[in-house]
């Protein structure tokens, strides 16, 4: 168990961190502008699958592991009818870290996760809970779990949602990358007491945050702490690309432990896609004001 303390005072104040991430299990999801995932049925269809697994061992599953503070555990919710052979998958993964822990859910379990991850929090003895919300498809910075941590032991926080508001967008695509300031985006992480009844960042919808929690934003506009990777299998991604968002340093993922190479031709390529989109946005602009 990943328990931490302050130092010289370790009977109070105990901190327990867990990164979620929903994986395939079935939810009753709204809002959805992908309508051909959401015909899917994540839980057995191998194509979404095949492609699920592709993007978390090259992004997300790195990127987790390689955390300069490794006091945490992963919380990773798999639907109980998943293939046996991305369960042995799952289980190759398990092997190579003990942080990583698998949960299988039946459908049921599923729609009532809340009370099934309180359950499972309520294994581990802490004061309080930091729980973070990972979607399968993301990467984070190395010092992601780091930078959480340390602010929680410095403000001596009790409950607050925390967002690293920087972050990048990478479309695998056409290989473009933009530089993206979304404070309610799902990098976020709830902080609080434990209760008989535990909330968990994914109690809630990220975009709808209660009003009864603070928001903090802990991040700064020198350092990227996430990356969300835009695909053919997002389920309701927006880009945002243009030359005054364009990345144009060679030097973007150097805190970020996954499979992209991004070499100065990438970075011409990328300045020269935001122009180009930059000016069909200003032309179609014009064509409209024109009608």
């Amino acid at each position: 168990m990943n328990i931490i303390t302050k130092e010289g005072n370790k009977m109070e104040n105990k901190y327990m961190h867990f990164i979620i991430t929903r994986f395939n299990i079935p939810a009753k999801y709204e809002g959805g502008r992908n309508q051909s995932v959401l015909s899917i049925d994540p839980r057995t269809n191998r194509k979404y699958l095949d492609e699920r697994f592709r993007l978390f061992e090259k992004y997300t599953f790195p990127s987790i592991r390689k955390q300069s503070n490794q006091q945490f555990t992963w919380l990773v919710l798999f639907s109980n009818q998943t293939p046996k052979e991305y369960v042995s998958r799952v289980v190759k993964l398990k092997g190579k870290w003990e942080n990583f822990r698998p949960l299988y859910l039946t459908d049921e379990e599923a729609y009532n996760f809340n009370e099934y991850l309180n359950d499972v929090l309520s294994e581990y003895d802490s004061d309080y809970y930091i729980t973070t919300r990972i979607d399968n498809d993301d990467a984070i910075s190395v010092k992601f779990i780091e930078r959480i941590q340390n602010y929680c032991f410095r403000k001596e926080i009790e409950k607050a949602v925390l967002s690293f508001s920087y972050g990048l967008q990478l479309t695998e695509k056409n290989k473009t990358v933009a530089h993206q300031t979304i404070l309610g985006n799902h990098f976020i992480t709830l902080v609080a007491p434990r209760e008989p009844e535990n909330k968990t960042i994914i109690s809630f919808p990220h975009g709808m945050i209660p009003k009864e929690i603070p928001r903090i934003d802990i991040g700064n506009r020198r350092e990227a702490m996430w990356i969300e990777v835009v695909h053919g299998s997002n389920f309701a991604n927006r880009t945002f690309f243009n030359i005054k968002n364009a990345a144009v340093s060679t030097k973007i993922f150097e805190e970020f432990v996954c499979e992209i190479e991004w070499r100065r031709k990438d970075v011409m390529n990328n300045l020269f896609l935001s122009i180009w989109g930059t000016c069909r946005c200003f032309v179609q602009l014009i064509k409209k004001r024109r009608e």
